[in-house]
């Protein structure tokens, strides 16, 4: 099994932080992108996660754990 790590981060930080629409509209783009560009996958397990937000940028991951289609 294999895994494929997407990363976002928003571009803004400070006490008042919000996840930016700009930032999870790449990240779909990316994992879309990836999804078409290989066809012969058969994912097993999605997780996400975040880190950050306090006074730094937040930053979103998305984990994808695949195998080769039999």
């Amino acid at each position: 099994m294999k895994v494929k790590i997407f990363e976002a981060a928003t571009k803004r930080g400070g006490f008042v932080n919000k996840i930016d629409r700009a930032a999870l509209d790449r990240l779909q783009d990316q994992i879309d992108q990836w999804l078409q560009d290989n066809p012969g996958i058969n994912v097993v397990h999605v997780k996400q996660s975040s880190a950050g937000g306090s006074w730094g940028p937040i930053q979103l991951f998305i984990s994808v754990w695949h195998e080769s289609a039999p």
